[in-house]
């Protein structure tokens, strides 16, 4: 029987997301009061307006369309205000350094 390599290689790779994406995203709440990496929708003011709404402020002089540096604020505004993951910025190694 010959499988197809595509529906194969398509489950593979939605099983490893998902499960890189809940080990991120159900961690503890990164200790002390920030910087925080905040990760968020991105309509409706994406994670610059789930900040701001926290009362917080962006760290760094930039941000990406998912995620965004912020202090400031605690991690329960941050959810309260709509930020669907608070971490460590330590997580930024994680997703982003292709040597580890």
């Amino acid at each position: 029987m010959r499988v197809p390599i595509l529906p194969a290689l398509l489950v593979g790779l939605a099983a490893c997301l998902g499960l890189e994406v809940a080990a991120l995203a159900s961690g503890a709440a990164p200790p002390g009061d920030g910087p925080f990496l905040v990760v968020s929708a991105p309509w409706g003011g994406g994670p610059a307006g789930v900040i701001a709404a926290a009362g917080g402020e962006a760290v760094g002089p930039a941000g990406a369309p998912m995620a965004m540096l912020a202090g400031g604020a605690s991690v329960e505004a941050l959810r309260a205000a709509g930020a669907w993951a608070v971490l460590s910025p330590a997580a930024l190694d994680f997703l982003c350094n292709p040597d580890r």
